[in-house]
C-alpha cells in the first residue's frame, strides 16, 4: 500500500509539475514520493516493531542540510552563478556539513570496524 501511494504521488504529482517546473517538477515529485513513503515506513513500523531512532538528531541533520542548501542558492543566485563557484561552494558546505557530523558521532563512528581507527581518541 506504501509503493502504491507513492506512485500515486509521483504520477499525479509528474502530471502537475512538469509543464510548469520541467526537470526540477519531476524531481520534487520523486522527492514527495520518497518522503511520503520513509514517513509512512516509519510510522508503521515504530507501530508494529518499536526501534529507539534518535528522531531529533535526525530532524535537525535534515533541517542542517536544508539550510546548507539554501545558503547554497543564495550565495549561487546573489554573488556568482558561474559553474565553479557552484561547485566550489557546494564542496565547501558539503565539507563543513562532514566534518560537523563526524565530530558529533565521533564516538559511535570509532565503533565502526574499518574507519572506527580514523575516530580513536588518543588517550595520554
Amino acid at each position: 500500500m506504501i509503493t502504491i501511494g507513492g506512485a500515486i504521488i509521483t504520477i499525479v504529482l509528474n502530471i502537475i509539475l512538469i509543464p510548469i517546473l520541467h526537470y526540477t517538477g519531476a524531481a520534487i515529485a520523486t522527492f514527495s514520493c520518497y518522503l511520503f513513503m520513509m514517513v509512512s515506513s516509519y510510522l508503521l513500523g515504530q507501530k508494529h516493531y518499536p526501534v529507539p531512532y534518535q528522531v531529533k538528531k535526525l530532524i535537525s541533520y535534515i533541517l542542517l542540510v536544508v539550510l546548507l542548501y539554501l545558503v547554497h542558492a543564495a550565495l549561487v543566485y546573489w554573488i556568482n552563478g558561474a559553474l565553479w563557484f557552484s561547485l566550489l561552494s557546494a564542496v565547501i558546505l558539503l565539507g563543513g556539513f562532514t566534518a560537523f557530523v563526524a565530530k558529533i558521532e565521533a564516538a559511535e563512528l570509532a565503533k565502526m570496524p574499518v574507519i572506527g581507527k580514523y575516530f580513536q581518541h588518543k588517550i595520554g
